[in-house]
């Protein structure tokens, strides 16, 4: 309310309160009526009159401007539906949506100029223009680079306070850096600047120019603050996209090695190799195999290719995986004597102890596999003296897989489940890849894998049902 329409308000009050008095000490004789008090009563109500005509005049000023303020308002609100049903938006188009929206903005708040700027890098040096409506040209530009080493307060101030309401931006703190070498060439006289944030980073502005001076209301602050938070929203979904479009990609490179792995090497694994061991053996005869020697490098020949098998099918039945619409072969298996298996041609079968386990439905391949990779980790970060693992039921849901390292909390273990990730200064060798695909295996299972840290070292529990 304006300082015309209260004063006009208190006087038309005060004057109505003392014609109140009058008449009731009138009527309640505590004063005689007479020509002079007739007078009195007769100029309180000329009196009234113009301070009254004020009030009404003012009160109907403002109910006209409030209407036009919610009809601006009801305006941006229109836009601002509008822009959420930008399909370009949607589509991860930046640059095409980035059009739409600098118009719409000019054309809703009757500003000059609308642009969208994004730090070239984290390091936040510089700023590119994406995007730059010219009103009076009807035109966009882009490619527009600001350096921080120019214009270093507004730089500064888009980090500590970013909303920059610039009604003379000549004057302004964040903007007067601007004055000689843009505002004044340009004849920029109010700027509205609102950060765009992606992620709690501020990753660029949208800033809003005026060529003749204004003073920016609040409900148009808070609209560009809104088309900034979808602008951001535009930003993901473009990321998303790409990130898509890498893995569709990288997905390609991975069928095709899967392929190689599945039907390529299966023949020098499974048939060229055997019959070459078979040929050689049919070859050599008992004594010129004990001339030479040659029985342990037999045996461990074969059994390394019996190993190497044994591997090759869990990478096949991993690498399936791969495939569109794919599932997981699981047959009925006994998991103690299947894992008793699958280690007796490792070098450190004697250091596993495995315990009653039961009888369920896995893929034997897959699971012998994520099961022996806990149990080398278990071996390989391990300081003890005689390194050991155990494996048992510790109750009829969970099997656990205790052994005696240097420990893993469950914090731990789910930073290091993350694909190629691994300790720092870890003295240990690795590709931070074997963790993360052992919980995927299990996982494909339908099981659950945690850990704890006790005094013995480290015990994975996975819950099998």
């Amino acid at each position: 309310m304006s300082i015309k329409y209260i004063l006009s308000l208190i006087m038309s009050g005060l004057i109505m309160l003392f014609y109140f008095i009058l008449q009731s000490a009138l009527v309640f004789d505590y004063i005689p009526y007479s020509e002079n008090i007739g007078y009195l009563g007769y100029a309180c109500f000329i009196g009234f009159v113009p301070f009254f005509m004020v009030v009404v005049t003012e009160f109907l000023k403002k109910s006209k401007q409030e209407k036009v303020k919610n009809d601006y308002m009801r305006k941006l609100n229109d836009v601002l539906i509008s822009q959420t049903h930008n399909e370009l938006f949607y589509d991860g188009d930046l640059d095409n949506g980035a059009r739409i929206l600098t118009k719409e903005v000019i054309e809703s708040i009757d500003a000059d100029r609308c642009s969208i700027w994004l730090y070239r890098d984290n390091e936040k040096q510089s700023i590119i223009c994406q995007q730059l409506y010219i009103k009076k040209e009807d035109t966009w530009y882009s490619d527009i680079e600001l350096f921080k080493k120019d214009f270093f307060d507004y730089f500064e101030h888009l980090l500590l306070d970013p909303v920059i309401i610039a009604d003379d931006a000549e004057k302004h703190p964040a903007t007067s850096c601007f004055t000689e070498g843009y505002l004044r060439p340009l004849g920029i006289k109010s700027m509205l600047d609102v950060p765009i944030i992606f992620r709690g980073d501020i990753i660029g502005v949208i800033c809003i120019e005026s060529l003749s001076k204004r003073s920016w209301q609040k409900c148009e602050v808070d609209f560009a603050n809104m088309l900034s938070s979808l602008y951001s929203f535009a930003h993901s979904i473009k990321e998303t996209n790409d990130i898509t479009t890498e893995i569709n990609k990288k997905n390609t490179y991975l069928e095709h090695a899967a392929k190689i792995l599945r039907h390529d090497m299966h023949s020098g694994i499974n048939t060229y190799i055997p019959r070459g061991i078979s040929s050689l053996e049919r070859r050599l005869n008992d004594e010129v195999i004990s001339n030479l020697k040659l029985e342990s490098p037999l045996k461990m020949i074969k059994e390394g290719l019996a190993h190497t098998q044994k591997v090759y099918k869990g990478v096949y039945e991993f690498t399936n995986l791969v495939k569109k619409d794919s599932t997981l072969n699981k047959e009925l298996c006994d998991l103690r004597q299947i894992l008793i298996d699958y280690l007796s041609n490792t070098s450190y079968l004697g250091q596993v102890a495995v315990d009653y386990l039961p009888t369920i439905e896995v893929n034997q391949a897959l699971f012998c596999t994520a099961i022996d990779n806990l149990i080398r980790n278990g071996l390989k970060y391990n300081d003890s003296e005689f390194k050991m693992v155990a494996i048992f039921m510790e109750d009829e849901n969970h099997i656990s897989i205790q052994d005696n390292g240097r420990g893993m909390t469950q914090e731990e273990f789910e930073y290091l489940s993350q694909p190629y990730t691994r300790k720092k200064d870890q003295k240990e060798t690795g590709t931070g890849l074997g963790l993360n695909i052992c919980v995927a295996i299990l996982n494909e299972h339908g099981f659950e894998v945690s850990c704890e840290r006790n005094e013995s070292g480290t015990k994975m529990k996975i819950k099998i049902k």
